[in-house]
């Protein structure tokens, strides 16, 4: 799995059925706010419950089967500060195939982090919880036979000493526990990370850090334990209008025998352009996998689910990536839009049996990938309770390991009616289009790697329990 926005052929009705805000917000961080920004308390919970059609069910290439479909799910999106901080935004929904096309299912995305203060600004114990949706096989849809539910959980201590009044020690533990639904990745691992450094500003600072990583598998036959380590400079400037954080150093992984060493760079630069204009530029090199870059991934301009794609391993990986977005809003009208790269090699690269294995019979294999995407939405409010919006997301997915390659379109179109401040009511209509441009002659005889077309359109209520 990679870092990147979600996958473009999301779950049939995610984007209905899980507003990812009740009143229309996209989630993620705001191009604008700083690093580092502390946001305002808040309690935000809200009741879903939806009923919706879609053409094809199974994103079938033939043989395609009509079903009806009726959700009822929660979204959460809480923050608290203090001696007892923490937050925890997302949405989770049961769908229910009322002609028994599939089984009921759940869907949707938590993350949460919390934290005490055992002594007030020197030592506190912290816990990060990621709950979510990836897919299983890379050749295949994102029905619901070819999902599964990811938990990453972490906790442990963090310390922080100041020498002086610039100058700062931080370290800290972590333990982790990884469960995939169907994939024979669980793990455990043990982290720990260092870092010194001075505030050269109120609104600058500089560190020199270290996280060293060990991951152990439960299935060993399958999943070769390693450690990893990162050793780099990190600085971050935060002014009024612009931000920039960056990182250099090096990555060693020793997943084949012997320290690997690459270079390692993180760079994230936003921008308020003007009161109604933000931009942001992020980009970067680094070693990691993909329970590691689980719990950051991130929806793209259009808001959809986001959904890990399909690795076929819980190997380390060289992950290169690049991104960009545009926000604007203005009075009545936003519009934002989003680009992404990305590129990961396994540095364990699979054999041709190991393919093999991995096409016939679903085995783990490292799957090099490289992709990109571009979002968008325009939104607008048309009177005081009715707003309307138009989302499009484009994606080329390219499987360099299996020759595979494929990309999708996607396009849609709402409305929503808010006849309080605590009722909403959202009707959308979606057209999802998966193309397959190049495939392995081995899954061709398998009748597999196989694109669609799909239409839905459904009918939601989001009813907001707090004030």
């Amino acid at each position: 799995m990679m870092l990147r926005a979600p996958v473009n052929r999301a779950l049939t009705v995610a984007l209905a059925l899980i507003p990812l805000s009740a009143w229309g917000a996209d989630p993620g961080q705001n191009p604008g706010q700083n690093p580092g920004q502390q946001p305002a308390e808040k309690t935000e919970l809200s009741l879903i419950g939806g009923l919706g059609e879609t053409d094809n069910v199974g994103l079938a290439a033939t043989g395609t089967q009509a079903q009806t479909i009726a959700t009822v799910g929660l979204q959460v999106d809480v923050e608290r500060q203090g001696r007892l901080e923490g937050a925890l935004t997302g949405a989770i929904s049961y769908l229910d195939y009322l002609e028994h096309a599939f089984p009921g299912q759940v869907v949707g995305r938590l993350d949460g982090n919390g934290s005490y203060a055992l002594i007030p600004d020197n030592f506190k114990w912290s816990v990060q919880e990621t709950y979510g949706t990836a897919q299983v096989d890379a050749l295949a849809p994102q029905d619901r036979n070819n999902l599964e539910s990811v938990n990453v959980f972490a906790t442990g201590p963090d310390f922080l000493v100041r020498p002086s009044t610039e100058t700062y020690l931080r370290l800290g533990g972590r333990y982790e526990l990884v469960n995939y639904e169907t994939s024979p990745f669980n793990s455990h691992r043990v982290l720990g990370m260092a870092s010194i450094g001075d505030d050269l500003s109120v609104a600058s600072s500089v560190s020199l850090n270290a996280d060293i990583s060990q991951i152990r598998f439960q299935n060993e036959s399958l999943n070769p334990n390693y450690d990893r380590r990162k050793f780099y400079l990190h600085y971050e400037i935060r002014g009024v209008r612009t931000s920039i954080a960056m990182d250099a150093g090096v990555a060693q992984v020793d997943d084949t025998g012997r320290w690997n060493s690459k270079l390692l760079a993180q760079l994230r630069i936003t921008r308020d352009l003007t009161p109604f204009q933000s931009v942001y530029i992020s980009g970067g090199r680094q070693f990691t996998d993909g329970a590691d870059t689980f719990g950051g991934l991130t929806s793209g301009a259009a808001g959809r689910l986001v959904v890990a794609g399909a690795s076929g391993s819980a190997g380390n990986y060289l992950g290169d990536s690049a991104a960009a977005g545009w926000t604007f809003k203005e009075n009545r009208t936003s519009l934002d839009v989003s680009a992404r790269w990305d590129r990961i090699a396994y540095t364990i690269q699979p054999t041709p049996a190991q393919i093999q294995d991995y096409l016939l019979l679903g085995l783990p294999a490292g799957l090099d990938e490289t992709r990109r995407g571009i979002e968008m939405k325009l939104s607008r409010t048309l009177t005081p309770t009715v707003s309307a919006f138009i989302t499009a997301a484009y994606a080329h997915e390219s499987y360099d390991t299996l020759a595979f390659v494929d990309h999708t379109v996607f396009f849609g179109v709402g409305a929503t009616f808010n006849p309080n401040k605590r009722l909403q009511y959202r009707v959308r209509f979606d057209h999802d289009v998966r193309t397959i441009d190049v495939v392995p002659a081995l899954v061709v005889a398998q009748g597999q790697g196989l694109g669609y077309t799909e239409n839905r359109i459904f009918l939601t209520a989001v009813y907001q329990l707090s004030e």
